[in-house]
């Protein structure tokens, strides 16, 4: 069976193209060549680089055959066998045009979606320049395919390591930026709104990386983002993977990296922009937008939308549990640090009240013990998710401490443990914490458990006993607060949501 050709970007009608890549003058397939194998690699490697035109094309759709969705076993068994390969194809789609491009451009896509071959690629020096080059170069000269080359980079971006080195290509964050600036009110479907898509989702990646973000400050990108998600077509109507998503999750992203934005989010009326968004659509759209403002440190009590501590709690407790929600979100989309930062300031700056339930306060200590018990078996980069959970815990402490008002009975059993066990978990989470006002925020709430545990405090009891029931359920010892025992650190346990993302394959706690 033929695939039909990409007309998105042309606007004709579709055209058949056969297993030989050529066309008959009625449309219809021509002839097909005899078949290629995976013995023929080598052959296939030396017809892209030094052959006729009609060669090279034919070369490259046996090579986007081998590799297609139905042959996908073979994606890391191609770059295994014949490593090469990818420069072979960067050469081809560099002297071509046409069909012959568009193959070699779909079979670089196919190559750069399995781990291996991400790692394969961008681990050598010079093979990833010359791939990043050409897809650069692509998406500089040629419109109609710029969003495969977009996506090739979107693919290999997906490798941790790989973000900041594709980000320091000198020409590549220009060029997507004089790409949104011409494309951002394109129609949709056709080439230049195919191409604002893919570059966003190509942001999207990148902008998890500091130094990515840094460059991106230097253009005009964030400006287009916002024009981005002016969509006349409304939000309620977008999709996951559209325009509109991949530039809300690039601004989420960015949020993260306020410090080197400078004013861009001030200057571009990014707050302004989400909160509508925020406040009137339902699921994951609102969901980011939500996310963001809270982040944002310019964001105020009002520009918080009054539904975001339950929905950022619910995704808190989602991503502990390592699931998604249905119809919204998959598992692994959210990072726990996103999360809890924006939780953070949604306590702080918005209403705490809408964050302070007993199930949010058990999710924030929950968070802390995890990175407690943690850290006493390897040391741990990034303790932000904790130092943030305390953050959370602290601004909704006083609403957990309140009881009715005519009820101030003495302290029974239970409130006493509460107090005693939150408290020692927090004397640990301050022995954890380097920076000063870490440790002078955990003792405030130290000293803020001590004076409430006179009396009766029903709400802190039902907050520690859902706490108390998750630590049982991951097997975790109330003993390890004290030091007294020590707790074996199980990646498929309790602490399985901590990230684990070296490309050695080595675990450190992020």
């Amino acid at each position: 069976m033929g695939i039909i050709s990409k007309n998105k970007t042309t606007g004709a009608a579709p055209v058949n193209i056969s297993k030989s890549g050529s066309r008959t003058a009625d449309n219809s397939p021509a002839p097909e060549p005899a078949s290629y194998s995976l013995a023929d690699l080598s052959t296939l490697k030396n017809t892209l680089s030094f052959s006729e035109p009609k060669e090279r094309k034919r070369a490259a759709k046996a090579i986007y055959e081998l590799s297609d969705v139905s042959h996908k076993k073979n994606r890391t068994t191609i770059i295994k066998t014949e490593s090469e390969i990818v420069e072979a194809l960067c050469e081809c789609l560099l002297v071509s045009s046409g069909d012959a491009r568009h193959l070699a451009l779909l079979s670089l896509n196919n190559l750069s979606i399995p781990s291996d071959n991400k790692k394969t690629i961008m681990n050598n020096e010079s093979n990833r320049a010359i791939v990043i080059d050409a897809l650069v170069t692509i998406i500089q000269t040629d419109p109609a395919e710029s969003y495969l080359a977009c996506i090739a980079l979107m693919n290999l971006s997906f490798l941790e390591s790989a973000v900041p080195i594709i980000a320091a290509n000198p020409d590549l964050l220009s060029t997507i930026e004089g790409l949104l600036k011409e494309g951002v009110k394109a129609k949709a479907g056709s080439g230049k709104s195919e191409g604002v898509r893919w570059s966003c989702g190509l942001l999207k990646n990148l902008s998890r990386s500091e130094s990515a973000a840094t460059r991106i400050a230097a253009t005009d990108i964030v400006g287009s983002l916002v024009q981005c998600l002016k969509s006349p077509s409304g939000a309620a109507r977008w999709s996951n993977n559209s325009t509109e998503d991949f530039a809300l999750f690039t601004l989420l992203n960015l949020s993260q990296h306020q410090n080197v934005l400078n004013d861009l989010f001030k200057k571009n009326k990014v707050i302004q922009t989400l909160q509508p968004i925020a406040r009137s659509v339902v699921g994951v759209h609102s969901l980011k937008a939500t996310l963001t403002i809270g982040i944002l440190k310019g964001s105020t009590r009002s520009e918080i939308p009054p539904a975001a501590g339950s929905e950022v709690t619910e995704l808190v407790g989602n991503i502990l549990a390592k699931k998604g929600k249905e119809k919204e979100y998959s598992a692994g989309v959210f990072k726990l640090s996103t999360a809890v930062l924006a939780l953070k300031g949604i306590a702080t700056k918005g209403d705490a009240s809408s964050v302070a339930t007993p199930k949010a306060g058990a999710l924030m200590l929950q968070i802390m013990s995890s990175y407690v018990l943690a850290s006493r078996e390897s040391a741990i980069a990034d303790l932000s998710p904790s130092d943030n959970a305390l953050g959370v815990f602290a601004a909704i402490l006083p609403s957990l401490l309140q009881q009715k008002s005519n009820d101030s009975r003495e302290a029974n059993p239970a409130t006493l443990k509460a107090v005693a066990e939150i408290t020692s978990l927090v004397q640990a989470c301050q022995d954890l914490h380097s920076e000063s006002t870490s440790k002078s925020l955990a003792q405030d709430v130290i000293d803020t458990l001590k004076d409430a545990s006179a009396i009766d405090r029903p709400v802190l009891v039902e907050t520690n006993r859902i706490w108390a029931a998750q630590r049982e359920r991951d097997g975790i010892s109330n003993s390890f607060f004290s030091g007294e025992a020590g707790q074996e650190v199980d990646t498929d346990g309790p602490l399985s949501f901590l990230p684990c993302q070296l490309d050695n394959g080595a675990c450190v706690i992020m």
